[in-house]
């Protein structure tokens, strides 16, 4: 073995790192999909009264939230990115098997929400979701 090596780049750090890229990724996946849902929920249950004061703070808060809008934004599509480049030892295989377990199972969800009582919205919002964690995976694949 040649001690010249960092730990990640031996045979054992190797296998660590292409087991633990899918459970990452999965896992910061799930939260970030998780979060708008949660918030419109938490949203729908509060109910203000207009004054002016009010609407001052909703400007704010507008500025506020399109600023958590685009990080949500980028953290979906850096995702794959952390995931299948910085994680994995092969960024092209580890694109490739994290594309394919991502479409297959966000897929099957996607299709298991018509059958449902689901609104439009909420079925639109995954299929954006899927798109852009898509784009993130191509982006993970390409060697720029």
């Amino acid at each position: 073995m040649n001690n010249n090596q960092p730990f990640w780049q031996t045979g054992f750090g190797r296998f660590i790192r292409w087991a633990l890229f899918l459970p990452i990724g999965c896992v910061l996946l799930i939260i970030l999909q998780a979060l708008p849902p949660l918030a419109v929920e938490v949203a729908s249950r509060c109910k203000p009264e207009f004054s002016c004061l009010v609407l001052i703070v909703a400007i704010v808060a507008v500025s506020m939230l399109s600023m958590i809008g685009w990080m949500w934004f980028l953290g979906v599509w850096m995702t794959p990115y952390l995931s299948c480049r910085l994680i994995a030892p092969n960024h092209k295989v580890g694109s490739v098997i994290f594309g394919t377990q991502f479409c297959l199972l966000q897929g099957i969800f996607i299709l298991t929400l018509f059958g449902g009582d689901y609104s439009w919205v909420f079925i639109l919002y995954q299929i954006l979701f899927a798109a852009i964690v898509i784009g993130g995976t191509v982006m993970a694949y390409r060697d720029s």
